[in-house]
């Protein structure tokens, strides 16, 4: 899978759907996470772990597609400050570029160049009604199953009410990326670079204190 294929599926796409609001369909089921899960490793690696079942159909989000509440204002890049993101990472990031990602505000942590290694991790932060964060988190994950390309969802328990991961590695590209609802407010967290990606319970401990900076 190249670079741009992931990052579109994981920092861009899933985001985006999780605009929709359709509670139409069913996210997947995931696989529980123990404390002796190992990475999920593609390109030529395993994974003890079930993969998550095929077949979820992917939401496309149109232009006109909003949340059925209105979001709450705020700053991911001041909730998810540089401080955190190199907690998080190892990298000093400069200041986060606030962004939305379809309806979602959003922050762009990045470093590097198109020509050498690049760091960049996404937060997203989605705060609305429980319907709306509900479905949020359903169409991000359909999404992510849909572009995966069966590299298995994992269930995380013990942060939000509901929390998937995904971890990836393609040549010297390496992703970990963490969807969490709690309530009313739906997160993401995506680690992408080229060094090695933050470990599985450094986004877990990232969710829990992003999601501990929220009223």
């Amino acid at each position: 899978m190249g670079r741009r294929n992931i990052l579109g599926a994981m920092a861009g796409a899933i985001l985006i759907a999780a605009a929709c609001t359709s509670s139409a369909t069913t996210a997947p089921s995931a696989a529980t996470e123990s404390a002796s899960s190992p990475p999920i490793v593609t390109g030529g690696g395993s994974s003890s772990e079930s993969p998550a079942p095929s077949g979820s159909p992917s939401v496309a989000p149109s232009d006109s597609s909003a949340p059925s509440a209105s979001i709450a204002s705020v700053d991911p890049c001041a909730l998810f400050t540089p401080d955190d993101a190199k907690t998080l990472t190892g990298v000093a990031f400069g200041p986060g570029k606030s962004t939305l990602l379809g309806k979602i505000p959003a922050c762009l942590y990045r470093s590097g160049s198109a020509s050498g290694p690049v760091d960049s991790l996404t937060v997203g932060v989605l705060v609305t009604s429980l319907s709306a964060a509900e479905a949020a988190y359903q169409a991000a994950t359909i999404k992510a199953d849909a572009d995966a390309h069966g590299i298995p969802l994992v269930k995380v328990d013990g942060v939000g009410d509901e929390a998937v991961r995904i971890t990836a590695a393609a040549g010297p590209l390496s992703i970990n990326a963490i969807y969490v609802r709690r309530g009313s407010t739906f997160i993401a967290l995506d680690d992408e670079s080229n060094r090695k990606a933050a470990s599985n319970a450094a986004m877990k401990d990232a969710a829990e204190h992003l999601l501990g900076e929220l009223p």
